[in-house]
Formats: C-alpha cells, structure tokens, sequence
C-alpha cells in the first residue's frame, strides 16, 4: 500500500455524527473519516480543514454531469470552491493526493495557491475541462514548474500530448505517467510523443 492512497481515507457522510452520541464520538475521533475533502461540497470542507489539522488531505472534484447527477450532487459555485481551496493550500505540506477534473480556472486557482511548491504531493490527478488549447498550454506549463518531491502517480487527462523532454515528467520519484484522451479527442502519434 502506497502511504497516501486516497481509497484508505473515507469520504464522510456528516449524517454518521448523527445517528446518535457513540456514533458522533468516534466518528470525531477517527481522522481517516476527515481527509477526503469533496470539493462538491466546499463548505462542509471548510469546516474540516481546520478541525483536523494533521490529517493529510486528498482533494476531489469532478465535472461530468453523470457523475454529478449520479451522486446527487449540484455543481458548486467557483468561489465557494476557491474558497475552499485558499483554505486548503494555506498548510500545503497538508495535500497528499489531488484528483480534479474541473474547468481550467479552478485549475488555476489551485496551481496559483500551490505557488510552484507541494512538499507531500503523491497522487496528482488532473483532467482539464475546456477545448481552449491555449489554456491547456497554461495549466500545463503551471505544472511543469510545481516542484513536488514525493510525487509517485501523475495522471493527465485532455491535454495535449506531453513530449518526453519536458520538465512536467522531471519529478524525483515519478513511478506512474497516465495519459487520458477523452473517447473523441484525436490521439497523437506514437512517434511525436
């Protein structure tokens, strides 16, 4: 087991803290229940990011209305989720894991806010949600400079393609490269990546 795989940190349901006062106790007491920020619902991650400080935080945020309407969630306002990411990114040695498949200016809040620097980044996620290839290009430059030590899993998802030279894939402990075209994205050539 990886040290910050995000499938061994629950997401909560805040309804466990209430089905009755044992419940709440040790749900209050069981950190893993806290880590996994849902940025779906940003104001409830607002109150877990300061209530648990030692706790390392997975952050997730999907775009797709099917897994949106699967879940029974609404889209969130972009300020109450930069909120929630200023929140987040003030202790960045917090951030262990980011999945985020978002528009690019929530990809951009957040990569401002990580400022070039996640010290115990380990899983990185990203699917950028515009057909813009300029703000692609800009996303993807924003990460090229993050210096992320522990990076072991870096998954990229629409992007153009990512030339081996490239700086993106110069991180110390990179083990897993995954990149995710979309069904109805052309593919690069072989021979041009």
């Amino acid at each position: 087991d990886e040290p910050y795989d995000s499938r061994h940190y629950s997401q909560l349901n805040p309804a466990v803290a209430h089905v009755c006062g044992h419940w709440r106790s040790v749900a209050l007491r069981t950190a893993r229940l806290w880590g996994k920020l849902d940025l779906h619902q940003p104001r409830l991650a607002l109150e877990l990011i300061p209530r648990f400080p030692a706790v390392p935080v997975h952050l997730f945020l999907k775009n797709h209305a099917s897994f949106l309407r699967d879940h029974g969630y609404f889209r969130p306002s972009t300020p109450d989720v930069a909120q929630a990411l200023h929140a987040v990114c003030q202790d960045r040695s917090r951030i262990a894991t980011i999945d985020i498949e978002y528009e690019s200016a929530t990809l951009r809040t957040l990569l401002d806010l990580l400022d070039g620097y996640a010290p115990s980044l380990y899983r990185l996620r990203v699917v950028i949600c515009t057909s813009d290839i300029e703000v692609k290009s800009h996303v993807i430059l924003k990460l090229a400079k993050l210096q992320a030590p522990v990076l072991h899993y870096l998954t990229l998802g629409s992007t153009r393609f990512v030339p081996w030279r490239s700086s993106l894939l110069s991180f110390p402990n990179l083990c897993t490269l995954d990149i995710v075209y979309r069904a109805d994205t052309a593919r690069p050539a072989l021979s041009d990546v």
